[in-house]
């Protein structure tokens, strides 16, 4: 059968390509350019493009309402503390009203656009989860990315759980930007108005005059705190694009047994996947322990500018208001401007982490997006289509990245013929059912097939739905009564199954691996396909129950051209001729 790569080969190898990953693209903001064109870009060019962009406005404008609510705020403040130093009852009445109205207002703006952007956030996901997935099935991306290199880990996570994290998150953050933008403006008009000018004496006679100096020290102050954060944080992008890694390898570890129950638990298995389960959560929590100790380091810096920022713009303007140049409410509008133009000018420093994040789920989604494109390029079989023939012409097939040939082969199929191919195991028959399907892109020589050919896989394949759109699955487009699907059933032996067509279940845990083979037998039986191609179809039924199941099928298909892959010498008989490699 087919060499594939066991779980461990595949993380090992991640684990290398991981490494190169994180070492040439996350080391720093480099790649916000192939970010913005394979990621952002494309929603606000498609179809949503009229929706998205009235939501997209109405963020803006509820931006400006709620930036305009601060500033009407910070010129509040300053009436409100030159009123208490004045002692001015009346007017500290007054203040105290228009507080309320300017609080509604804020929170009013403030929900309503949370509520927008998350609704905006939700559209964007949903239209670049439905691309990602139709690229993702495109030409059997799915399965031939897999054949690359080192592949792509964990597409499931990156299409579920990284796209919805990602729109919110660049979403949030580019309203933020917005915000921040508005906000650095206006209060730095405010604060350059009123800062007081500050002399600076350079003889007995001469002075350098600084007209809005706590502008520039608002500047110098985010400037250095910026430059550290940034110094401390850079090495959270890598330690978050190997965290969402180990991550995914671990849940994939707990699917695998969840999935395997019955093998595991026969087997006595516990222990040697509890060992497992252990090294790989061991690599999570050494992981984590290296992020931790990083977030101490950023949490401490942030925190330090975050609370030196409350009292640096007091003890910077205190000269001017100790000698009388500006009241007590300027004072506090300089430093309540001040925290306005500070917050801004240190988004991205306070928002390091979350920046650090959405840097490795862009990784993660880009390396998925050039990963389906990369697939396009794996070698391609010489194939030529022809409804009347099948015919495999010096055709070798090899391992992914391995030169020795794994299986070499010329056979010819016309209409209605039924050849059987048999060998040992590891011979490569199911590889040869890959390549001719056009799956395996590992091979060289020509292929002149039919452009359909119905596979019955060697592993029955069931989604989780009821139990007659198991059986329909790829054909339900055809209109097939429930009459027919119950003759079929009975054909075969499954007649105890008739009862439960809408009882939705896993049937691939439900049924025995012989019932899922007959089932996959009943689903070609009401197909009818011209061609057919079967591995091992009934390699999990007894002699008899594999002769009735073969006569059933082949009585019911009297035209059809049938290639079998099997290992069951009692089946020969039914064929036109015997292939052995």
């Amino acid at each position: 059968m087919a060499q594939s790569t066991s779980f461990n080969e595949r993380a090992s190898i991640q684990e290398r390509r991981t490494g190169n990953f994180v070492n040439n693209e996350t080391s720093s903001f480099k790649s916000i350019a192939s970010t913005f064109k394979l990621l952002i870009f494309p929603y606000w060019k498609s179809e949503d493009k009229y929706v998205a962009g009235f939501l997209l406005s109405l963020v803006v404008a509820l931006n400006f309402g709620y930036v305009y609510a601060h500033v009407l705020l910070n010129q509040w403040s300053g009436s409100f503390y030159n009123a208490l130093q004045n002692l001015d009852v009346s007017e500290f009445n007054s203040l105290v009203i228009k507080f309320v109205f300017y609080i509604a207002f804020i929170i009013i703006t403030f929900l309503a656009k949370a509520y927008i952007e998350d609704f905006l956030s939700f559209k964007w996901r949903s239209w670049m989860t439905r691309k990602f997935i139709e690229r993702w099935f495109a030409d059997k991306a799915f399965y031939r990315s897999l054949q690359q290199e080192g592949g792509t880990d964990n597409p499931d996570q990156r299409i579920s759980q990284d796209i919805s994290n990602f729109t919110g998150s660049i979403l949030n953050f580019a309203t933020s930007i917005l915000s921040s933008v508005v906000n650095l403006v206006t209060f730095s008009f405010i604060l350059w108005a009123l800062s007081p000018e500050f002399s600076i004496p350079l003889n007995e006679d001469s002075a350098l005059s600084i007209p809005g100096y706590m502008l520039w020290v608002t500047i110098i102050y985010c400037l250095v705190a910026t430059y550290i954060v940034f110094k401390i944080g850079k090495p959270l992008i890598k330690l978050d694009f190997i965290s969402e890694t180990k991550e995914a390898n671990f849940r994939y570890s707990l699917m695998r047994i969840v999935e395997r129950r019955d093998e595991v638990a026969l087997l006595n298995g516990e222990k040697q996947e509890k060992k497992q389960l252990d090294s790989k959560f061991q690599e999570i929590k050494e992981n984590y322990l290296k992020k931790l100790v990083r977030f101490i380091y950023i949490n401490t810096a942030q925190n330090l500018f975050s609370n030196a920022s409350s009292v640096f713009p007091l003890l910077a303007a205190a000269p001017a208001f100790f000698s009388g140049a500006i009241t007590l409410g300027t004072l506090m509008q300089l430093s309540s401007a001040f925290n306005y133009v500070q917050s801004s000018l240190m988004l991205f420093a306070d928002r390091y982490q979350s920046l650090a994040a959405i840097s490795a789920m862009a990784n993660r989604l880009k390396q998925l997006h050039q990963s389906t494109e990369a697939q396009k390029t794996l070698p391609a079989i010489n194939l030529t289509i022809d409804d009347s023939q099948l015919e495999v012409n010096n055709l070798t097939i090899y391992k992914p990245n391995q030169t020795t040939p794994l299986l070499k082969i010329s056979f010819f199929l016309k209409e209605g013929q039924r050849l059987m191919i048999q060998g040992r195991s590891g011979l490569g028959k199911t590889t040869l059912i890959k390549t001719i399907a056009g799956i395996w892109p590992h091979a060289s020589g020509a292929i002149t097939r039919p452009e359909f050919i119905d596979i019955m896989p060697q592993k029955p394949y069931f989604p989780i739905c009821s139990l007659r759109e198991a059986i329909l699955y790829e054909n339900n487009d055809l209109h097939i009564t429930d009459k027919a699907i119950i003759t079929a059933l009975e054909s075969l032996g499954l007649s105890h199954l008739a009862h439960d067509l809408d009882l939705s279940a896993d049937w691939n845990a439900k049924l025995s691996l012989g019932e899922q083979q007959r089932l996959s037998i009943i689903r070609i039986i009401i197909k009818k396909p011209k061609w057919l191609i079967l591995d091992e179809p009934t390699a999990s039924l007894d002699k008899e129950n594999q002769i009735k199941t073969i006569q059933t099928l082949f009585k019911s298909l009297p035209e059809t051209a049938i290639l079998t892959i099997s290992h069951s010498d009692c089946l020969a008989a039914y064929h036109d001729a015997v292939l052995s490699l």
